[in-house]
């Protein structure tokens, strides 16, 4: 249910009648020999097949047998699943079997065993000590498994992940430890929630409940935060979401507007008060309503003829390419497909279409003119492959050098020295010559 399409009619039936799971159903139900309603999810198969091709994957990727080409396994499914649903096969591999699909230039598809999420770390954790610990024993405690930690980086993995609840000052736990407690605290949140909207402007939750004690206000600040009805503006702050767009945001497009046009990108940010500098330039990076017509200037999507069905056909046909083509390609050669299909234009470069491509779908765009599935992890391997010869060096070494070290690097030599030169933990004395820091 958390994959419908915003906007869409099954979307409307989910928010509309309050339970998520309704959309899917009347798909089954009116479809009857096309869908099925499965582990709370919609799929093309009868239930007795996927959990036969669910069995048969997990025979298929024990560790022991791991890694393994995706190519092989889908091989050896054809004898008793046939057709092998690459969509549903994928899905099984990542989300049920939590394996992860990585680029190998000799096997293509390379099936390996996920590594442990910092938020699954946290939480293994959390539950070993069996209570809620603070962020400075949750950063000693994280350094000692796992070698290295930042306090900041971790907080800020507490603080997005639905898993944990701050319960107090600097004290984290586990969400599912504490359902009854915030349960009770719910109707102290919708008075606070009736005080925010009716007040207006920015406001304290820690004020509005200075008679409850600090568990409380943690607990009721929690709910808040979540809540639709305000936007949460950070150290405890949150204010009415009467718009749906921040202030911020709206002043951008109407900047926008003003400039009937792109405009250079480090120029505009430098106009901008300098307090708010940071969140512009993170808007102008991220959101999907910007696009980069060039690496140096910055446009709104509106100015190009990309509706949400005109895009959701872009991505679609892009994925049947990848898919197609081992999952990564130049965008050049994706730019032909795209224009084969009618979808683009004169108008639409490389450059143009990557970024489409990864604010709106699932795509890792590389310097260099080159798009993987994110899926692939392409991008991962390429760094890891350059850290790995860079570490084997005595000496810093120029591009030239390291591809004579890693040829399997040769297909990306246009990628490597952006990365090179982006990469925290990589210093280069001269400009040309690179090294582990």
């Amino acid at each position: 249910p958390h994959d419908l399409r915003a906007a869409s009619l099954l979307q409307v039936i989910a928010n509309g009648s309050g339970d998520a799971m309704l959309p899917l159903r009347l798909a089954a139900f009116c479809w009857p020999e096309d869908y099925y309603v499965v582990e709370d999810g919609l799929t093309s198969v009868p239930p007795h097949t996927y959990n036969r091709l669910f069995q048969d994957l997990c025979a298929l990727t024990t560790t022991r047998l791991l890694p393994r080409p995706l190519a092989e396994i889908e091989r050896h499914l054809q004898a008793s699943h046939d057709p092998v649903r690459h969509g549903l096969l994928t899905f099984l591999l990542e989300e049920k079997c939590h394996l992860r699909l990585t680029k190998d230039p000799t096997h293509g598809e390379l099936l390996m065993p996920r590594k442990a999420t910092p938020s699954a770390r946290l939480k293994s954790l959390i539950e070993e000590e069996g209570h809620p610990v603070s962020l400075d024993d949750l950063t000693f405690l994280y350094r000692e498994r796992f070698r290295f930690a930042g306090r900041q980086r971790l907080c800020t993995q507490l603080r997005r992940s639905e898993l944990f609840l701050q319960v107090d000052h600097n004290l984290w736990s586990l969400r599912n430890w504490h359902r009854d407690e915030l349960a009770n605290a719910q109707a102290l949140a919708d008075k606070v929630l009736a005080q925010v909207v009716q007040l207006g402007g920015k406001q304290c939750v820690a004020s509005l409940l200075s008679d409850a004690d600090s568990r409380t206000q943690h607990l009721v600040l929690d709910l808040v935060r979540r809540s639709v009805q305000v936007r949460y503006l950070g150290r405890g702050e949150v204010c009415a979401a009467t718009h749906s767009r921040s202030a911020v945001l709206t002043q951008l497009l109407e900047d926008f507007r003003r400039a009937a046009g792109e405009v250079p990108l480090g120029r505009f940010i430098a106009n901008q008060p300098h307090e708010r500098r940071r969140l512009v330039h993170q808007l102008l990076h991220e959101n999907r309503l910007f696009v980069f017509p060039a690496p140096d200037r910055i446009d709104v999507l509106t100015n190009y003829p990309f509706n949400d069905n005109r895009l959701r056909q872009l991505t679609s046909v892009v994925e049947d390419y990848l898919i197609a083509h081992n999952g990564y390609a130049e965008l050049t050669a994706v730019l032909e497909e795209v224009n084969a299909h009618e979808l683009g234009g004169g108008w639409l470069h490389p450059t143009l279409l990557g970024e489409l491509l990864r604010r709106h779908g699932q795509f890792e765009v590389l310097p260099g003119g080159f798009i993987a599935r994110s899926s692939l992890g392409l991008g991962g391997w390429v760094m890891r492959c350059i850290r790995s010869a860079l570490r084997e060096s005595a000496e810093p070494i120029t591009v030239h050098e390291l591809l004579v070290e890693r040829p399997e690097l040769v297909e990306f030599a246009d990628c490597l020295e952006p990365l090179l030169q982006k990469d925290p933990l990589i210093q280069t004395p001269d400009g040309s010559r690179f090294q582990i820091a």
